[in-house]
């Protein structure tokens, strides 16, 4: 559920282009790699646990 929230929840506060970027950033930082064969660089959502660890903006 939380890889469907998050998204929806950068779409609302920000344009569809910075919320996409900060997405893929997200992903990148906090992201884990995906079990089994993948393509190079590709990260799945890191589970609810991990994203309560994201600092928040101040």
């Amino acid at each position: 559920m939380t890889e469907s929230l998050i998204p929806g929840v950068l779409e609302q506060r920000i344009t569809t282009a910075s919320a996409h970027y900060a997405w893929r950033r997200l992903l990148n930082a906090y992201g884990e790699e995906p079990p089994g064969p993948a393509p190079t660089g590709m990260r799945v959502p890191p589970p609810a646990a991990r994203w309560r660890m994201v600092p928040t903006p101040g």
